[in-house]
């Protein structure tokens, strides 16, 4: 199962999904879920904001080095799920490749909440650590639900194809 959360620029909120994603299976101790995030208009030398440490603590070690990545088939056809942030995103990821249908969702949807994780310039906070505590207190009940459902799904799959795993 491979995961992609998407952004605008991939350095503040896809990645701090990215992030709390990795450290809530990594807490749970789940295997066979790869995590990794993008941004619609991602600049590739561009890193994840100074800022995330503050919000996300030792999980900011997840994405502090990493470049900026911009979203391309390749990433879109390698992920079984894709969460937008915004209703903007899954619209733009839909129509740049028609063939994600099925796969894409908005993150508070496919969490079964409501709203966005608006961008910082629509948010209405005026510091960006004001704003980045906000997204994490939107993402973080929506991380749980995710990681629920994605190991609810991983293990059907795996009953599915007849892979059983022992059990201690």
């Amino acid at each position: 199962m491979k995961v992609l959360f998407v952004c605008d620029g991939n350095i503040c909120r896809s990645p701090m999904a990215e992030a709390l994603m990795r450290q809530t299976l990594a807490d749970r101790n789940v295997n066979g879920i790869e995590v990794s995030s993008s941004g619609l208009v991602a600049s590739p030398w561009s890193v994840a904001h100074a800022q995330l440490r503050r919000v996300l603590g030792s999980a900011y070690q997840i994405v502090e080095n990493r470049p900026s990545q911009p979203l391309t088939q390749e990433l879109v056809d390698r992920s079984n799920l894709i969460l937008g942030m915004e209703n903007r995103h899954v619209r733009q990821i839909l129509e740049r490749y028609p063939g994600s249908q099925g796969r894409v969702d908005k993150i508070t949807s496919y969490a079964g909440r409501d709203g966005e994780v608006k961008d910082f310039p629509d948010s209405g906070y005026g510091d960006v650590f004001a704003w980045l505590r906000h997204c994490h207190s939107i993402m973080l009940p929506c991380i749980e639900t995710i990681a629920d459902r994605l190991v609810r799904a991983r293990d059907n799959e795996s009953v599915a194809s007849g892979i059983t795993e022992k059990v201690d």
